[in-house]
């Protein structure tokens, strides 16, 4: 059986440019918000990966004007781990007895608080 690897950004435009929301588009972007800030383009309905396989990444985004400091880009402040962190604290729930659809369940429910909680992790990298 064939066999392909590729990261959580490629692998979710795959599923969408077959699947999913970018299924009739011809050209689309993903962007995925995790650990880092992962992205894959979709051009002529197909994931582009790029010379290095690297096309759309962007897991370094700086956020800040201190172009050289870890602490003012994405990976070094936010990422998954932090976004419970901040669901928790927000909904009083003990750290660790949450997990991230629990938090997208809510989400979806039009939950205000954690709508406030996304609004807060995400509007840094929106600027």
């Amino acid at each position: 059986m064939p066999v392909a690897i590729m990261n959580d950004a490629k692998s979710a435009a795959l599923a969408e440019a077959a699947w999913g929301a970018l299924k009739d588009c011809r050209d689309g972007v993903v962007l995925v918000l995790g650990t880092g800030v992962g992205g894959a383009l979709v051009k002529d309905g197909e994931v582009h990966m790029g010379a290095h396989f690297a096309a759309g990444e962007f897991s370094f985004v700086i956020l800040g004007e201190e172009m050289d400091q870890m602490a003012n880009m994405w990976a070094g402040i936010s990422g998954s781990d932090r976004f419970l962190e901040m669901a928790s604290r927000a909904k009083r729930i003990e750290p660790g007895t949450i997990n991230s659809e629990d938090v997208f369940r809510w989400v979806n429910e039009g939950d205000e608080v954690m709508l406030a909680v996304l609004d807060q992790f995400t509007r840094p990298i929106a600027g």
